[in-house]
């Protein structure tokens, strides 16, 4: 039984069809969603709104204190230490939130579609399944869907190799772009919260801030004991490094 339909589709291969993506990924608004997740973590646990009603506290002016409750939460998910990976973990997980897919399977999709396509074209040369030996050949849309079937391996190659471009190739180069590899050092937002703290109440309260910290690592699942000593050194010489000296 012939299956020659008179028609040559082209063969679409990754090769032959631009992979460029034209813009970076939201990365700005995943980071918003991130921060706005932290913060949710941090009014439902105990004992950050313990430290925080502490804190607060110190301010005797009752509008200063509504100000300080609104902004330390954000300052401390900011100045509570991640290592790369770990905050690169929960990007990757925004990232994939909207596709049903965990990142280590997305990961691994592109795999997943080459051996599809290699199946689909095991079927299609098939001497009973293929179904271009079914398909009729007298009607246009019989010679579309003949022609689709075709063409189906070769586009699933090239949207792994697009997914693979992405994942491997454009996020990473973004992350990197929005989020640089962190330097040695404090982040600026724990000097923020620190000269806020004392420009509010009059003085730096290590000791309310610091536990304020620890309490934010730990329920942001990132643990790091915050200590007052350790504070004042840094932000000794934080100053220094502004001042010139």
């Amino acid at each position: 039984m012939s299956n020659d339909t008179g028609l040559k589709p082209p063969r679409i291969e990754p090769s032959n069809v631009s992979l460029e993506a034209s813009t970076l990924p939201p990365l700005p608004d995943a980071m918003k969603r991130a921060i706005q997740g932290w913060l949710r973590l941090l009014q439902v646990d105990r004992n950050f709104s313990e430290a925080l009603d502490a804190l607060t506290s110190c301010a005797n002016n009752l509008w200063i204190k509504q100000a300080l409750t609104t902004i330390l939460p954000l300052l401390a998910c900011l100045a509570v230490p991640r290592k790369g990976a770990g905050l690169k973990k929960t990007f990757e997980s925004l990232w994939a939130s909207d596709t049903g897919k965990t990142w280590k399977a997305l990961k691994e999709f592109s795999v997943r579609l080459r051996r599809m396509a290699q199946e689909i074209e095991a079927v299609n040369r098939s001497q009973f399944l293929s179904p271009a030996l079914w398909i009729k050949k007298d009607e246009s849309r019989g010679r579309f869907v003949e022609q689709q079937f075709r063409i189906l391996p070769g586009a699933l190659r090239i949207y792994a190799a697009w997914l693979d471009m992405l994942l491997n190739e454009k996020l990473p180069a973004a992350w990197e772009h929005h989020v640089p590899s962190p330097k040695r050092g404090h982040s600026p937002a724990l000097f923020h919260l620190s000269d806020m703290v004392k420009a509010a109440t009059g003085r730096f309260h290590d000791r309310e801030v610091c536990d304020l910290l620890t309490a934010a690592a730990t329920a942001l699942d990132a643990p790091y004991n915050f200590d007052p000593t350790l504070l004042a050194q840094a932000r000794a010489r934080n100053a220094r490094k502004r001042s010139g000296a």
